[in-house]
């Protein structure tokens, strides 16, 4: 988890902050932003704060639920 916010920083039902525009943000990522170390985050990620500049990263989201509730770790788990 990248951030938690706070009930008074989302939107009426606390589920997204809006960050402008019809712009969402329901998933935050910790990321690296110094070149020396690596980073290679767009220019226009780093100047907007937002992944969902990049074509890669819009749409809609489709469900949200926690990861204990995923079939994967419930398949994986199994095979443990």
């Amino acid at each position: 988890m990248g951030d938690v916010k706070q009930n008074i920083h989302t939107d009426p039902t606390n589920q997204y902050r809006c960050t402008g525009g019809s712009r969402v943000n329901v998933v935050e990522f910790v990321v690296n932003t110094n070149p020396r170390l690596g980073s290679t985050i767009p220019p226009e990620v780093k100047r907007m704060g937002t992944v969902s500049v990049l074509p890669e990263f819009d749409g809609r989201v489709s469900a949200i639920r926690k990861l204990e509730d995923s079939p994967w770790l419930q398949n994986r788990r199994n095979q443990l």
